[in-house]
């Protein structure tokens, strides 16, 4: 079984430190370099490796310091004023159906009329 960890070298922990420091936040890289500082120390202290590659005094790991335009978030802004104004608007026309109808609604019966007079062709005579 080959041993691929002392293939890694100082250098190329520096190449990729400086990769994903470009694609992602300071804190990201912090702690992504971390962990790798931590699994090295581990494969030291298990004999997998003979020195941690990070933290080697021949080349340490340097912070650098990249500027990059800041990631665009889209601004939530036009969503909740959207959302606030489609609110304003359902109350409004809450209040203004609820000023029109009077509640309870005044109930009238209606008189039973008979508007039939007489035989109708559809009405049965029980008596006969």
């Amino acid at each position: 079984m080959s041993n691929n960890l002392t293939n890694i070298s100082p250098e190329l922990l520096q190449t990729y430190q400086q990769e994903i420091a470009s694609r992602t936040s300071p804190a990201t890289t912090k702690r992504k370099m971390s962990s790798l500082k931590r699994f090295f120390n581990w494969a030291e202290k298990e004999g997998h490796i003979e020195q941690n590659p990070i933290s080697s005094p021949a080349a340490p790991i340097t912070e650098e310091v990249v500027t990059t335009e800041p990631k665009k978030t889209k601004s939530r802004l036009p969503v909740l004023l959207f959302r606030g104004l489609l609110l304003l608007g359902m109350v409004i026309i809450i209040f203004l159906l609820v000023n029109k109808v009077k509640l309870p609604i005044p109930f009238k019966p209606a008189p039973a009329t008979n508007h039939y007079s007489g035989s109708h062709p559809l009405s049965l005579d029980i008596n006969s």
